[in-house]
């Protein structure tokens, strides 16, 4: 479904958040859903994607989706189990862009700490862009504190060297369920 339609689909359940998140259920990302998730990076991030739902058929790793109604995927999140013994590590977060401020990344969180919790861990981490401080708000008015910085690095397709980005590394310790 062309991100257009998407967006007029959720458009279409009114303008208040309860009516949208309502209406949106949480299931696996699959390779199939690759097309339509465009939206949440450049090629080599899809590619990326990839990778990471060939990892989650081994379970080292879940892929959560966010869908509308239609089924179209509207946020995405993945959750590594391996990284930390007793934190699920939060990577690959992206809601539509056009649909953000509504409540889905809320939404998608609460998937992944659910997912977490059924794991048997305790904690979950994720680090931002120290540039993106809009993410940052999200997280902490989330309940996650800032335990550190780092330097986190990636290949571009469209850059001849890996490239870098200060990051801020964030944890919230996890209610049992």
């Amino acid at each position: 479904m062309p991100p257009s339609e998407v967006v007029a689909e959720l458009r279409a359940l009114g303008a208040g958040k309860r009516a949208l998140l309502g209406a949106l259920h949480m299931d696996d990302l699959s390779v199939d859903d690759l097309a339509d998730i465009a939206w949440s990076g450049d090629p080599r991030h899809l590619v990326t994607v990839r990778l990471t739902l060939e990892r989650a058929r081994g379970g080292e790793v879940e892929y959560l989706c966010a869908r509308a109604p239609s089924g179209a995927p509207v946020g995405k999140l993945c959750i590594e189990c391996g990284r930390f013994a007793d934190a699920g590590y939060l990577s690959q977060f992206a809601t539509h862009p056009r649909l953000q401020g509504r409540g889905i990344g809320t939404f998608v969180m609460a998937g992944a700490e659910q997912r977490i919790r059924r794991r048997g861990r305790v904690r979950a981490r994720i680090s931002v862009e120290a540039a993106n401080p809009r993410a940052q708000a999200l997280y902490e008015r989330l309940g996650f504190e800032v335990v550190g910085h780092g330097v986190e690095r990636w290949d571009r397709d469209d850059a001849p060297t890996a490239q870098s980005a200060d990051v801020v590394l964030l944890c919230k310790e996890l209610e049992p369920s």
